[in-house]
């Protein structure tokens, strides 16, 4: 293959992995879950508004839905820029992350004894499905609750994670801020967790047959990214009230969890459900009316302001952990 080939080729690939993240069924930018999400965003909008007295008009209405506060803020010039280089420019970065963790699945399997259990007929009747769903969705959602509580509370990790805490405003673009090795260490992480998850089902159960999928997603999760997933990286607040909040994670949930106000900090990790949270002890229940600002200390946000400081910032300040620091040795004494 020539070396011009070899660029066409990879010029084809990059663009076929943005056109897959906003048209894949599975995912939560495609068409129908932002279709879905900006419905009911709407619908908040229109309630809210006539509840204070104000005007319906379309315009209005679109103008609070895509507020240009947002769409045309700094922060959001860098979450478009950053989805451009790491699913496009960057494209192999999710194959990296597969080729880390399967030597760990294969290696489980194979000491779990998984490959017996997986000689033997699938369990496919819909009640078999039905459980092996609602499994999936709970180890899911703890691996990666509990992946998300790791990059808050170790600081190599944190340094990587603050390229997404450091948005000043929210989009469904902002939940792809991250730096890539975020990327790979939360693949390593939940996507390792949940494959271990899983050989535990095959191992005491068999394998489950055909799941309960649309789009190649998991039917609870996938549902759970219709309703609510694009809302929660939005400027709309919606919280699914007292009684609701107590079990599954509203958007108000998350967006507090991107405050930089102290009473906020290391809160709200989970996805679906707020059991996690409540077993860390680090769930925070949504006040109305309270207010706060996006964003982490302004000292350090001010320092990732530019799309070159939030690719290398992280990694300088990261390998400065792992380099030992020398002891430093005392002043001599005074004559």
């Amino acid at each position: 293959m020539t070396l011009g080939q070899s660029i066409i080729d990879y010029a084809a690939r990059a663009v076929g992995g943005l056109v897959n993240l906003f048209s894949s069924p599975g995912s939560f930018l495609s068409p129908a879950p932002l279709l879905v999400a900006a419905i009911l965003a709407a619908l908040v909008i229109i309630r809210r508004r006539r509840a204070a007295g104000k005007g319906l008009s379309a315009g209005a209405i679109f103008a609070e839905l895509f507020p240009a506060r947002v769409w045309r803020h700094p922060s959001t010039r860098h979450d478009i820029f950053i989805i451009l280089i790491n699913d496009g420019l960057l494209f192999f970065i999710g194959g990296l992350a597969i080729f880390a963790v399967d030597p760990l699945r294969s290696a489980a399997a194979s000491l779990a004894g998984a490959e017996a259990a997986l000689a033997r007929p699938p369990r496919a009747s819909l009640w078999d499905m039905v459980l092996f769903g609602i499994y999936f969705a709970l180890v899911w959602d703890f691996f990666l609750t509990f992946a998300h509580y790791l990059k808050h509370k170790v600081p190599f990790l944190w340094e990587f994670h603050k390229v997404h805490h450091c948005a000043e405003v929210l989009t469904p673009l902002t939940a792809m801020r991250r730096h890539p090795v975020e990327i790979l260490a939360t693949a390593l992480i939940g996507g390792g967790g949940i494959a271990l998850a899983l050989i535990v089902w095959v191992v005491i159960f068999g394998a489950p047959g055909t799941s309960l999928e649309i789009g190649g997603v998991a039917l609870i999760v996938y549902l759970w990214r219709l309703v609510g997933y694009n809302i929660r990286h939005s400027h709309v607040w919606i919280s699914y009230g007292p009684f609701w909040n107590r079990y599954l994670m509203s958007p108000a949930h998350h967006q507090l969890h991107h405050s930089r106000d102290p009473r906020h900090y290391d809160c709200n990790f989970g996805h679906i459900f707020t059991f996690w949270d409540r077993m860390f002890g680090t769930l925070y229940q949504p006040v109305k009316g309270e207010a706060f600002e996006l964003g982490i200390e302004r000292e350090e946000n001010e320092k990732l302001k530019t799309l070159g400081a939030l690719y290398a910032r992280p990694l300088y300040r990261a390998a400065g952990m792992l380099v030992p620091k020398r002891p430093t040795r005392n002043a001599p004494p005074a004559e």
